[in-house]
C-alpha cells in the first residue's frame, strides 16, 4: 500500500486538479525513497513527478522573495547612508549615492556659522 494514498486518492479524485493534494517537503522525500524499485502505476508517476513539480516551484518562489528582502534592504542601507554626509568640499555639502556617482548627486550650500568678534 502507498504511504501517500490519502493525498493520491484524492488527488485523483479532483481530477488531478487539485495542486494542494501533492507532496512536499519530508513527505515528497519519503514517497519517492519509498517508490525506488517499485513498478508503480502511470498515475503514480504522473503524482510523484507533479508533487515533484510543485514542490521546486514552491522553493523557487521562496528563494526569489528571500533575495528581494536582501535586496531592499541593501537599497535602505544604501539610501541611508546617502542621507549623511560624505564628502565634504570647501563649503559646499556633497552626497553622493553609493549606486551611481555620476547621476545622483545633491550640492547644497553649508551654512556659515557667525563669526567671532575679533578682540
Amino acid at each position: 500500500m502507498r504511504p501517500y494514498s490519502q493525498a493520491f486518492e484524492a488527488w485523483v479524485a479532483s481530477g488531478e486538479q487539485d495542486k494542494s493534494r501533492l507532496l512536499r517537503g519530508q513527505a515528497l522525500k519519503d514517497a519517492s525513497y519509498w517508490a525506488q524499485g517499485k513498478s508503480l502505476s502511470d498515475l503514480d508517476y504522473q503524482f510523484l513527478a507533479a508533487s515533484q513539480d510543485v514542490d521546486r516551484q514552491e522553493l523557487q518562489l521562496f528563494l526569489e522573495a528571500e533575495r528581494l528582502k536582501e535586496v531592499e534592504a541593501r537599497l535602505a542601507l544604501k539610501k541611508k547612508k546617502c542621507q549623511t554626509p560624505n564628502i565634504f568640499d570647501w563649503g559646499t555639502f556633497v552626497c553622493f549615492s553609493e549606486c551611481d556617482r555620476r547621476r545622483n548627486i545633491r550640492v547644497l550650500p553649508v551654512p556659515k556659522s557667525p563669526r567671532q568678534p575679533t578682540q
